[in-house]
């Protein structure tokens, strides 16, 4: 004959092997004696509560029952991010992603909201359309797995932190987000294989992104002897970055080997527009090799040497 074990509601199951699961399960004896066998139950909660019943055993003319209970509490898991890379205030970074997930959420059908710290920071379900918050729309107790965008948008120079709320469904978790927001100036660079600064002085440390995904970090005081090396001649713009431009008191600049080549009529290989140096405010001290040229209307006034 067989014994029948039936759990009592969905919220449980029932398995005499650990593998195959479901409402019930049957056990095999073939005498008058059933020898201890073990018999597996798991939770398996339909719904936020603390269900409960007893599992009924009915056979060979007898029965009994064994006592169940759970408790299903909702709950929101979310991945973290690493600090978001230096960023110009005003502009945008890159996107990072987190995933979400749910699991014994409340009120289905509904939405988990996402929700950024302040304006420095902004949140996406897609990574195109941004904004200070998203819903996650959820159809049952679970959330399978999403991905949500995030991007650093710093309102102003300074490190920026905080973090993502997010909430819905009875549960709540965080996301934690840094950045550190910066202001530059642009030196455009024409055919150049190599520039050298012997000397850039400020008051708590800047950065040079020497090319696209390429920053280098430089503690405050005399930085000297600063050169870059490109294996292939560059075009393209090298920035000077820091939390205040009011910091940088000097910047000399004196190039290394080049490959000059005529650009707008111009064989300048270094070209810098007066109105990004009228940025730099705490500037007493600027210098400039032969073939650089300082352009624009504007006329700067500070003490610097300038060799054309």
């Amino acid at each position: 004959g067989v014994v029948t074990i039936t759990a009592p509601s969905l919220n449980f199951q029932v398995s005499n092997n650990g593998t195959t699961w479901g409402a019930s399960t049957t056990v095999p004896y073939t005498s008058d004696i059933l020898s201890t066998i073990p018999v597996y139950v798991r939770y398996s909660p339909q719904s936020p509560g603390t269900p409960s019943g007893n599992i009924a055993i009915n056979g060979g003319s007898a029965s009994t029952t064994v006592a169940v209970s759970g408790t299903s509490t909702p709950a929101l898991t979310a991945g973290s991010l690493t600090a978001f890379a230096n960023t110009v205030s005003g502009s945008a970074s890159a996107s990072q992603t987190f995933s979400l997930s749910g699991v014994n959420l409340t009120g289905s059908p509904s939405n988990i909201t996402v929700t950024s710290p302040n304006t420095d920071f902004q949140v996406s379900l897609n990574g195109t359309a941004w904004g200070a918050s998203v819903a996650v729309p959820y159809t049952s107790t679970t959330l399978a797995s999403t991905n949500i965008y995030v991007r650093f948008t710093p309102q102003s120079t300074g490190t920026k932190s905080g973090n993502i709320s997010i909430s819905g469904g009875s549960a709540t978790t965080n996301v934690a987000v840094s950045g550190l927001g910066l202001v530059e100036v642009s030196i455009n660079v024409y055919g150049l294989t190599q520039i050298k600064f012997d000397n850039i002085d400020t008051t708590n440390g800047f950065y040079i992104l020497w090319n696209t995904g390429d920053e280098q970090t430089f503690a405050s005081g005399n930085q000297t002897n600063i050169t870059k090396a490109y294996s292939s001649p560059f075009t393209g713009q090298i920035k000077i970055r820091a939390t205040n431009l009011a910091d940088i008191k000097k910047i000399n600049i004196a190039e290394g080997s080049d490959a000059p080549a005529p650009i707008n009529n111009s064989t300048f290989t270094v070209r810098i527009l007066q109105s990004e140096l009228l940025k730099l405010t705490g500037l007493t001290d600027f210098t400039c090799p032969q073939s650089c040229k300082l352009f624009g209307a504007t006329t700067l006034n500070l003490n610097r040497s300038l060799v054309n």
